[in-house]
């Protein structure tokens, strides 16, 4: 992609030099006056090579891995899904490929839920948009994603109130106990809760405003919604004072350190908290959740309390759409919990 220096821009081009999505040859052209002429440049590039009649949808896909401006966790789910699921087409050329090619694959994939399909689908219209972007291929895969309707998304797994206190009566550990308390009463998520500083924490409310990726990188939130400000019980506050004095311990102790962290320097893992759960749920009679599963807890619990659409969505930092759709199932149970109490009067 083309970058600007001063006052002219430089084209660049990556090519891929091994099967290693990280390892490539930069080429690089100075002293463009537009960055119009840059990306001309970049395109001639390419097309001289004569590399178009050549070119497999391996290597295509390792191309716009590398040259795409993607982000690290993108790249990282996109190549999952090569490896896994497209190898049977990842040695042919990527001028050849027809939909029937296409829809061939589709049906020799297990049963998957739309969403996943979608997800192998925009791979590969993603690989074959960059080759035609940059002249390496001509060819216009006009598919759609397999569409399967007799399978169902996954239920989600929840806890109730009653669930949740059998649960915590066997956490053995304080800590553990303040971050398992603060997802079950907040509703945020785990990238949410693991971005956390003590600046974020003014009175009993929390802004929510940065995420922690699954590369434990620290990045703006994935939408708008997601920026919000939540109002916390005035026992988790005195917990969270708690934990900050001890934290006044350590040397360099300032507000931007993680409140959920390794002594304030590093995030919290993902996996202690998960490994935690797993020690801890069979110790009780609660069905097995993971720790996502307490924030659709926080849902359900707010909703069984009278709370409508609009005020879940803005608690979970979703939209009014999303939460109906995500959570459909589990609010069908309190109107069919209704209907049952209205079919016992009787006029």
């Amino acid at each position: 992609m083309p970058y600007k220096e001063g006052k002219s821009w430089t084209g660049q081009v990556k090519e891929q030099i091994s099967i290693n999505p990280y390892k490539y040859k930069v080429t690089r052209k100075k002293g463009f006056y537009t960055k119009g002429q840059a990306s001309d440049w970049e395109r001639n590039f390419h097309i001289n090579k004569r590399i178009k009649p050549t070119y497999l949808f391996g290597e295509m896909f390792y191309e716009y891995i590398a040259q795409a401006r993607v982000k690290e966790t993108t790249k990282i789910k996109s190549i999952g899904i090569f490896k896994n699921y497209l190898q049977p087409i990842a040695n042919k050329r990527i001028d050849t490929l027809t939909p029937v090619i296409i829809n061939n694959l589709y049906s020799s994939l297990p049963d998957f839920s739309n969403k996943q399909y979608q997800a192998i689908h925009h791979v590969i219209t993603s690989t074959v948009r960059y080759g035609n972007d940059f002249g390496l291929c001509d060819i216009n895969l006009r598919i759609r994603p397999r569409a399967n309707s007799d399978i169902a998304q996954p239920p989600l797994r929840f806890w109730t109130l009653e669930e949740y206190r059998a649960f915590r009566l066997v956490v053995d550990d304080e800590f553990l106990l303040l971050i398992f308390d603060f997802i079950y009463l907040t509703g945020i998520c785990m990238g949410e809760l693991r971005a956390l500083t003590w600046n974020d924490l003014v009175d009993n409310k929390v802004t929510i405003n940065k995420i922690v990726n699954i590369l434990g990188k620290t990045t703006a939130p994935k939408t708008r919604n997601r920026y919000r400000t939540i109002d916390i019980t005035t026992d988790l506050k005195q917990r969270l004072e708690a934990l900050k004095t001890a934290m006044r311990m350590y040397d360099n102790f300032n507000n931007s350190w993680y409140i959920f962290s390794h002594k304030g320097y590093y995030p919290l893992s993902r996996n202690a908290i998960q490994k935690a759960m797993l020690r801890l749920i069979p110790l009780t009679d609660v069905p097995p959740i993971t720790p996502h599963g307490l924030r659709h807890s926080h849902a359900s619990f707010l909703y069984n309390e009278g709370e409508d659409y609009k005020f879940i969505a803005e608690r979970l930092g979703n939209t009014e759409n999303m939460v109906r759709q995500t959570y459909s199932h589990i609010f069908g149970v309190r109107r069919q919990s209704i209907t049952d109490k209205l079919e016992k009067v009787k006029f």
